[in-house]
């Protein structure tokens, strides 16, 4: 009995969390007579609209590849430079203010650094943002590996570190880099809708850039819609992310 109650309670209560949710944003709109905020019986039927449109999956295709390119190659860098600092205690010194910085810069700030200057801007965006991330996770499971092989490692050091390092701390620390993964790719999602939301090209189509594009043109029913799809999707990916998560740690890691 206790069993199924719990079962049925869990949903129960995620419901009741959503119904509040959406009680909260109804009592806004209203609020704010329904102009800025619409209502829920007009953003839903938009959204709908939205989605049997070509161009609504053609904008999230955009945020999600960009997303993606950026993700993978500051996944590569980050694990591959956070290796070497854990395993080189100098380059790890070394880095600690380059990465304090990164870490400290809001993300804002760096957005409008760099949308006057680089072209495609929001790949570096989710780029620098995301490698501390990488980086500290793989760096900490490399400096774990080698405290805990310290004497086999030192016995093979010298030019044989590219094998070390290949062999004995890059596999050791894939807990970490794993639970980096997941946690980062959130993150990509949500800086990439941000940094959209500050390019100012017609050419540089985007979930970010379509929300700041109706909010511009004063249609906020389009742009309540668009926004309805980034949190859906965020949602999805949320999903993905703890099942994910639960299966590699129950099957792989055995947890």
């Amino acid at each position: 009995m206790d069993k199924l109650r719990k079962k049925y309670l869990k949903p129960i209560y995620i419901i009741l969390g959503i119904v509040f949710l959406f009680g909260i944003y109804e009592l806004l709109a209203n609020l704010t007579g329904g102009n800025f905020i619409p209502s829920l019986g007009i953003v839903i039927p938009e959204t709908f609209k939205l989605l049997g449109k070509g161009d609504t999956y053609k904008s999230i295709g955009l945020t999600l590849g960009r997303m993606s390119i950026a993700y993978v190659i500051s996944a590569l860098l980050g694990i591959l430079i956070g290796q070497l600092a854990g395993y080189f205690k100098r380059l790890g010194l070394f880095l600690t203010p380059l990465m304090s910085v990164i870490r400290s810069l809001p993300t804002v700030a760096l957005v409008l650094i760099l949308v006057v200057y680089v072209p495609n801007f929001s790949y570096y965006v989710v780029a620098i943002v995301l490698f501390p991330v990488f980086y500290l996770a793989s760096k900490e499971g490399a400096e774990n590996a080698k405290k805990k092989f310290e004497m086999v490692l030192k016995i093979d050091s010298g030019s044989r570190w590219v094998k070390n390092i290949a062999l004995v701390t890059l596999p050791l620390s894939i807990n970490h880099i794993f639970l980096s993964l997941l946690t980062a790719i959130g993150m990509a999602f949500k800086i990439e809708v941000l940094s959209e939301t500050f390019a100012r090209t017609s050419s540089y189509t985007g979930l970010g850039h379509e929300i700041y594009y109706h909010y511009s043109q004063v249609e906020y029913e389009q742009m309540a819609a668009y926004i309805l799809i980034v949190l859906i999707l965020s949602t999805i990916l949320d999903i993905l992310i703890i099942s994910l998560k639960r299966y590699i740690n129950r099957h792989i890691f055995r947890k």
